[in-house]
């Protein structure tokens, strides 16, 4: 009687240290196979290898923004501004908030939400006052604004 108590509590810590590994996966193993994918220009799958990560792991910050990226660059800007704007208020460093700023500012210009935008670009700058980048698109927002303003008023 005790050798099978004993062979079924150590059939179960082997059955629970071999499924461990198998339930854990790391999110970094499907971030750098996204990341490949995403410098071949294969966005759709550098998507599904993001969630991937995301399954392990749905709060992971890198997940989340290379998934963003990743369906920026398929033209889904609204869904990547989602994404974007939620990370707005995780707890980065300040080169990261800026970079999230930025690219939720680049989201919104591509939705043609270019007072928004403008706001995103603002809030990236405080970030990083320096980036040349963010300065840029800031300017470009802001014309097409008042462009648009302008056909507005001219209808």
């Amino acid at each position: 009687m005790i050798n099978r108590i004993v062979w079924l509590i150590l059939g179960f810590g082997v059955m629970c240290v071999i499924s461990t590994p198998l339930q854990a996966q790391n999110p970094q193993k499907y971030i750098r196979e996204g990341n490949k994918l995403f410098e071949n220009k294969e966005y759709s799958e550098a998507e599904t290898s993001y969630l991937k990560a995301l399954e392990t792991d749905s709060a992971f910050i890198k997940g989340k923004f290379n998934r963003a990226d990743a369906l920026y660059e398929q033209e889904k800007y609204q869904e990547a501004a989602g994404i974007f704007e939620n990370l707005t208020v995780e707890d980065l460093e300040s080169e990261d908030k800026a970079a999230v700023w930025h690219n939720l500012g680049n989201s919104l210009t591509q939705s043609k939400s270019y007072k928004e935008a403008i706001k995103a670009y603002k809030e990236a700058l405080r970030q990083k006052p320096d980036d040349m980048d963010t300065k840029y698109n800031l300017t470009y927002a802001m014309k097409k604004l008042k462009d648009e303003e302008q056909q507005n008023q001219d209808k």
